[in-house]
């Protein structure tokens, strides 16, 4: 009887009504006044010593809406105007005489502008909840807040943002959903909801001066007024010394310099660097990030504990069509580490949602990713600032997404390590800044720092995709989007790391998934070479330990920039492009500052049996001793890298002038410990990059000095030789036929059995496993001669020499004549390539097929359909040879040099 004295005389059945009505808790009034308990419930008494109405007990699916049906006398003594509303009515939530307080919905149809702060248990939105954007500092507390079909959550919009304080806090609670879980801001079907903070003109921006540890000015190259900062901002201030990012408060403006109160704990760069001497100086802008981490939109919660749970609040728009828009929000203390799905900002499963928009956000203190894109298309992540997100900063989550735009944003863990966390879907080492299973997106002017990787395109390691996605993707041969203009910099291991990529025409669906599975593999049905050329403008790398891959194709550098990395660039595996394009890297550069601690000047490149091209390119500055400024052959030979090692290296106006690195300007091989890598790989060129030689040859192949190759001087490459003529590869494809002996100019010299020359100098070529082949190096326009344990049922090997792009570059379809089993063919660098791949058939990548186009080894050598046969003279024991008549027609053969 006490609890329901609110009910006063009434006649007893209004009075039972109203008094059950109390009891179960689904009065909308506000608690005020000091607390009890009843029940396990909070009872509030008035200053006046009357009981309050109960806050409502948690029941379950039936209290999900809470409209209880009530005598007419009784809504009108007691019900709000909440239960009322009309369709399209905005009604005010301080005109509510009671307020629900448990677990709450807004129903359909009905509109609720929220002019006040409300705490509530959960909050289900069915019509619409519109923030009152005139009112500073207000307040909405829930266990979660979740947009069903139909609803509209409204802080904010474009044309009309929430320029003062508003603040949604996520209280921890026992309540939860099916399907998305706990403490959430979220919506699900159609469901929309705008977020839109005081607009930021710009969320990030650069030192324009070093700062020095100790000062408390910085100079920044933006106007900070201009771009919407204000005195009491927090804003974060990136390592460059793979040292701590620090937080400081703003305590005044002046032009373009910042006060902070803070004073800085490092030096921090500012504006340009410049690396070089003797007329080769280039400027570099390597310049601290200063970010902005405060919004007027807070999304926040309880998180006393999240160390140790590594729980905080996530928001996620889910199952579509509906859209999640938020812009210039700040999210704080968010993501769940042990579950799948719990982000900090997430699109989930939309489809194509050209409305979903993350745009300036700042995420702040993330346990699990700051930002995913999980199975949506066509969505723009802009403009937002992840500030010590663990696990990654943005992730693509399955490997179907489509079309999606990240431009801008900047990922940065403020230690080394930090972020480097074991995770739902992951191992602590696989993490970076930005994380793509899904690779057909658009990847623009993103800056990373301080990540274990800076951006990792995972390739083979998530081949099958994942999630829902898993086995209707090959996300390892999805095209990319748009790459531009991105920088990583003192990240713990990669900076770029576009691993095992080799994007190809794959046919897939509006969704992103596979139509046809056989348009993932190397071939197409003919033959052909399914790849499609993808280009990566304009990247950034300094003060990381790696940059690169282990194996890419069809990917060309342009405007690449490695400042100060332990590895220029790290490549192990490649392939010729597509399209007969010659250039890998193009206009790129590669620096070392010897003022600075960090960094060595080497470029460990790619090798196997393939064309490797580089133009405009240059080599700068000095560093402690390393392999070369740019090695052939990083781990060729042992599994994971290429074979056989002869690849080719193609050089155009590459400039070593300005090097004054301790170590030599070229090498054969890198970190491999296997001869060939020491031995096949060649340098070739038209122009003065190799200091005047046509080629560049490993002195352990010393027959070529009898064919008129010389020693060079050892700033150029130990233990080299300088050729005025050309060289290019030969390659077979087959089984092991034991050692074979490849006779002709260039090794006709007693082998050498030591390490690394293994009698490869004089013309034995070994059998290379993993990949299935042979590999030899031979003079253009000369004779040759293979004999092996050829023959046999079902055995042959496929012959092929060089590669198309050399002949078209060069302008000459460069030649040479092998006999193999008395009968000789006219091998040229045009023939057809068809079921032939750089890889060999290692690890079932390639299925090479033995066509009538081909030139085959079985017991003698079969030529290509339409190429002449001849009948050589022997090759002299001076190594030169005489011209060669063919059965049909006379032809000479002719050099390319």
């Amino acid at each position: 009887h006490s609890l329901c004295s609110p009910c006063g005389a009434m006649i007893p059945a209004l009075w039972y009504l109203c008094c059950l009505w109390i009891l179960h808790g689904v009065h909308f009034g506000v608690a005020s006044g000091n607390e009890s308990m009843v029940d396990g419930d909070t009872v509030c008494r008035s200053a006046g010593g009357s009981i309050c109405p109960l806050r409502p007990r948690s029941q379950g699916a039936d209290l999900l809406q809470r409209r209880v049906e009530v005598s007419e006398a009784s809504v009108a003594a007691k019900t709000s105007k909440f239960q009322k509303f009309q369709k399209s009515q905005l009604v005010r939530l301080s005109d509510s005489t009671s307020l629900c307080q448990g677990e709450c919905v807004i129903p359909a149809g009905e509109r609720l502008l929220l002019d006040t702060s409300w705490q509530v248990e959960t909050l289900t939105i069915y019509g619409t909840l519109e923030w009152d954007r005139s009112k500073d500092n207000l307040e909405l507390r829930a266990n979660y807040i979740l947009v069903e079909d139909g609803g509209h959550f409204i802080l904010g919009t474009v044309d009309s943002p929430m320029n003062l304080a508003a603040t949604v806090y996520i209280t921890k609670g026992i309540h939860s959903d099916p399907e998305l879980g706990r403490r959430f801001l979220g919506g699900r079907g159609t469901g929309q909801i705008d977020i839109h903070g005081r607009k930021l003109q710009r969320t990030w921006t650069l030192l324009s001066k070093t700062v020095m540890a100790g000062e408390t000015t910085l100079h920044l190259k933006h106007d900070p007024i201009a771009m919407g900062w204000q005195v009491g901002d927090r804003i974060g201030l990136a390592t460059t010394s793979r040292g701590d990012s620090t937080v400081h408060r703003i305590t005044q403006i002046s032009g373009k310099q910042l006060t902070v109160a803070e004073p800085a704990r490092d030096e921090h760069w500012g504006g340009y660097r410049e690396i070089g001497e003797f007329g080769a100086q280039r400027r570099f802008e390597l310049a601290a990030e200063v970010v902005n981490l405060e919004r007027s939109v807070l999304i926040t919660g309880d998180h006393q504990d999240i160390q140790s749970t590594g729980e905080g609040l996530h928001t996620i728009q889910a199952n579509g069509p509906g859209y999640m828009d938020m812009r210039y929000a700040r999210v704080e203390f968010c993501g769940q580490r042990p579950v799948m799905g719990r982000y900090c900002l997430h699109f989930h499963l939309l489809k194509k949602c050209p409305r979903c928009v993350f745009q300036g956000n700042a995420v702040v203190d993330g346990e699990h990713i700051g930002i995913t894109v999980h199975g949506t298309h066509d969505a723009v992540v802009d403009q937002n600032v992840v500030w010590d997100a663990k696990a990654n900063g943005l992730y693509i989550e399955d490997g179907n997404e489509l079309r999606n735009t990240l431009n801008q944003n900047v990922m940065i863990c403020s230690i080394l390590n930090k972020c480097k966390v074991n995770w739902v879907s992951g191992a602590a080492s696989q993490t970076a800044g930005i994380f793509m299973i899904g690779m057909s997106n658009n990847i623009l002017e993103n800056r990373i720092v301080g990540y274990e990787n800076g951006i990792w395109t995972p390739g083979s390691f998530r081949g099958s995709g994942h999630g829902k996605a898993f086995g209707k993707v090959c996300p390892q041969f999805y095209p990319f989007g748009e790459w531009r203009g991105n920088t990583c910099h003192d990240c713990n291991r990669f900076g770029l790391y576009l691993d095992h990529q080799y994007p190809r025409n794959v046919k897939v669906d509006e969704d992103g998934f596979l139509l046809d599975k056989d348009s993932c593999e190397w071939f197409t049905a003919d033959g052909a070479d399914n790849g499609v050329v993808n280009e990566v403008r304009d990247e950034v790398n300094w003060h990381n330990t790696y940059v690169g891959q282990y194996a890419i194709g069809d990917i060309q550098f342009i405007n690449y920039t490695s400042v100060n990395n332990g590895h220029s660039m790290y490549w192990k595996q490649g392939k010729d492009f597509v399209d007969g394009r010659p250039w890998h890297m193009l206009d790129s550069v590669f620096a070392n500052d010897p003022s600075d601690s960090y960094g060595v000047l080497q470029f460990l490149g790619p090798s196997g049996p393939f064309a490797f091209g580089m133009k405009n390119c240059v080599f700068i500055g000095s560093s402690p001793p390393g392999i070369a400024a740019l090695a052939a052959g990083q781990h060729c030979g042992l599994r994971g890298g290429a074979g056989p090692c002869n690849v080719q290296y193609l050089l155009e106006n590459v400039d070593f002038s300005g090097m004054r690195a301790q170590q030599p300007r070229l090498a054969f091989g890198a970190n491999s410990g296997v001869g060939e890598a020491a031995v096949l790989p060649v340098f070739v060129t038209k122009d003065s990059s190799l200091g005047g030689f046509r080629s560049i040859v490993s002195s352990h192949l010393n027959g070529f000095a009898e064919a008129g190759c010389v020693p060079i001087d050892s700033a150029w490459a130990k233990d080299a030789l300088g050729c005025d003529a050309s060289l290019r590869r030969l390659n077979l494809w087959g089984a092991d036929a034991g050692v074979l002996k490849l006779m002709g100019p260039g090794f006709n010299v007693h082998p050498d059995m030591s390490f690394p020359a293994e009698g490869r100098n004089a013309g034995e070529v070994k059998y290379d496993g993993l990949r299935k082949g042979y590999g030899s190096l031979v003079l253009v326009g000369q004779d040759y001669e293979l004999t092996g344990s050829f023959g046999g049922p079902d055995r042959s090997w496929i012959v092929e020499f060089s590669d198309p792009v050399l002949g078209d570059y060069f302008g000459a379809d460069g030649v040479i004549n092998l006999r193999v089993g008395g009968q000789t063919c006219q091998l040229r660098e045009s023939d057809d390539r068809s079921f032939i791949c750089e890889m060999g058939e290692f690890g079932g990548q390639c299925d090479f097929k033995a066509l009538s186009s081909h030139h085959v080894v079985t017991d003698q050598l079969r030529c290509a359909q339409g190429r002449p046969s001849t009948s050589p003279s022997p090759t002299s024991s001076s190594g030169t040879t005489t011209s060669t008549t063919s059965t049909t027609s006379t032809t000479s053969t002719t050099s390319t040099t």
